[in-house]
């Protein structure tokens, strides 16, 4: 019997996250952040999240499950700029097979702070233009541990773990 391993490790990021646009009202506001920011029109291919000791880990981002706008509120004097708060849900995906990466996974990863402030600002790269976002919480959840594959040679039944 031989034994294959999948070389990938998958994990669910979600963050909370706020975007500023201008509009002149509430619901406008949520409708200008869903057409400018949603699953269809973000770009990301990697992105690079750090532990408590600062060591840095691409992921590749395998898919955007979901880009909820939820709320809106004034965020000017002037009402015309809103802060429209949402969720954004990610797979990352890593190879093991990559030494590098293999020293330092199953941690807590996070988006890294700004230097200059105690606050994450998350740049995501769109067809249009980048979107500048303030993450206000996240969360990495790692989804599986290695799979393994089993299997008989010769075509006797298959058996996967």
């Amino acid at each position: 019997m031989t034994e294959h391993q999948d070389p990938y490790l998958y994990a669910t990021f979600t963050a909370a996250v706020s975007y500023l646009v201008s509009g002149r009202c509430r619901k406008e506001a949520i409708q200008l952040a869903t057409f400018r920011l949603n699953e269809s029109t973000i770009r990301l291919n990697r992105t690079q999240l750090v532990n408590d000791k600062g060591e840095k880990l691409t992921f590749t981002v395998d898919k955007v499950l979901s880009l909820d706008w939820t709320d809106a509120e004034i965020f000017s004097e002037f009402n015309d700029r809103y802060r429209v708060t949402g969720q954004i849900r990610l797979i990352f995906r890593i190879d093991t097979r990559n030494a590098s990466q293999g020293k330092a996974l199953f941690g807590s990863y996070k988006l890294r702070k700004a230097l200059f402030d105690d606050r994450t600002a998350w740049t995501i790269p769109t067809n249009r233009e980048p979107a500048f976002v303030l993450v206000m919480s996240q969360s990495l959840e790692w989804n599986n541990i290695p799979i393994v594959y089993s299997y008989r040679l010769k075509g006797v039944e298959a058996k996967i773990s």
